[in-house]
């Protein structure tokens, strides 16, 4: 991107986490391409970390610091998960009162083996014990199984919220800041 005087132009291209870049970063561009025409932007929400040194993309917004390069990095922000289900679930299954009774219940989460980031595998930590009848290394995919009612998924708050069948259970207790 270059400017000189007032006209911004140039292209971008943006890499960044797949439910962050679907469900946060594309809302929020159509008021910039609105702002500065004269920049275009390529998003790669991927499901896997964009290498800057390969030159696949200009800015990266990631879960991780890289470990090696010349980069100037910043913290962007927190982000929040909670544990969700849709009523139906909840009616369908013993009932949660506490995070005791989730041994009872089903859950969708990450392929332990295959998440590009330990960051990833929250499920053991929050939940010592649980199992993932589903497992996916989408979180797109989580939240779609998450919206079908058959198991409880913990999921980033900025893309839970976007279906209003999704609640919160436990917010108290499941509520983890990243």
């Amino acid at each position: 991107v270059s400017g000189s005087g007032v006209a911004l132009s140039g292209h971008v291209r943006m890499g960044c986490t797949e439910g962050f870049g679907s469900f946060f970063i594309t809302p929020q561009l159509s008021h910039f391409v609105d702002t500065y025409p004269a920049i275009s932007v390529d998003i790669l929400p991927l499901p896997h970390f964009i290498s800057l040194s390969k030159r696949e993309a200009d800015i990266v917004i990631a879960l991780e610091r890289p470990e090696h390069g010349p980069y100037v990095c910043c913290k962007l922000c927190d982000y929040r998960l909670q544990l969700y289900a849709t009523q139906e679930y909840l009616d369908n299954h013993p009932p949660i009162r506490k995070p005791a009774d989730l041994a009872k219940h089903s859950f969708i989460s990450y392929v332990d083996d295959l998440a590009f980031s330990s960051e990833l595998l929250y499920l053991a930590n929050v939940l010592p014990g649980a199992s993932a009848n589903l497992r996916s290394t989408s979180v797109i995919a989580q939240f779609v199984a998450a919206q079908q009612g058959r198991s409880l998924a913990i999921l980033p708050c900025f893309l839970a919220t976007q279906d209003p069948r999704l609640l919160p259970v436990l917010p108290p207790e499941i509520n983890i800041t990243r």
